[in-house]
């Protein structure tokens, strides 16, 4: 059973002042964050799948933090071809993130509001979160721009 952890769903996700400058994520309608470590062996098998997750939203941008040894983290990146930006992820940061179980997913609007977020145990459960969170997003943009929902 997952622990309960994580910042809250409709809340300010911390630190994309950061993110921003290291990639373009300014010009995506949606971000999908996941925390990932090099020695998880379910984050073992997201890494080798991680492109084809980014492809399957290719409007959202995707960002990888990752704990773990430096030299760990290189090797998963060169061996999988991840293209996907990664963030270097220190144990200084698991308060600031409410994040310390891997791997976890965020799923937020292009404000960086958090949308949808979980402990995932498969590439499936990155899909069910990650869908949860696109269908926020929509629904954020309907009402932003004073459309109906359905």
């Amino acid at each position: 059973m997952p622990r309960n952890q994580g910042l809250p769903v409709g809340g300010q996700f911390p630190g994309l002042t950061d993110a921003y400058a290291h990639t373009d994520l300014k010009e995506q309608d949606g971000i999908i964050v996941l925390f990932l470590s090099t020695t998880c062996q379910t984050c073992i098998e997201i890494f080798t799948a991680i492109d084809r997750l980014a492809e399957r939203w290719p409007s959202k941008k995707m960002l990888l933090f990752i704990y773990g040894d430096d030299a760990e983290f290189r090797q998963i990146q060169r061996e999988n071809q991840i293209e996907v930006p990664m963030i270097p992820y220190e144990q200084t940061q698991f308060e600031l993130y409410k994040t310390a179980i891997f791997p976890y997913v965020y799923v937020l609007s292009y404000q960086g509001i958090i949308l949808a977020q979980g402990t995932v145990n498969a590439v499936e459960k990155v899909d069910e979160i990650v869908n949860k969170g696109i269908e926020g997003i929509e629904y954020t943009q309907l009402t932003e721009t004073g459309g109906e929902t359905v």
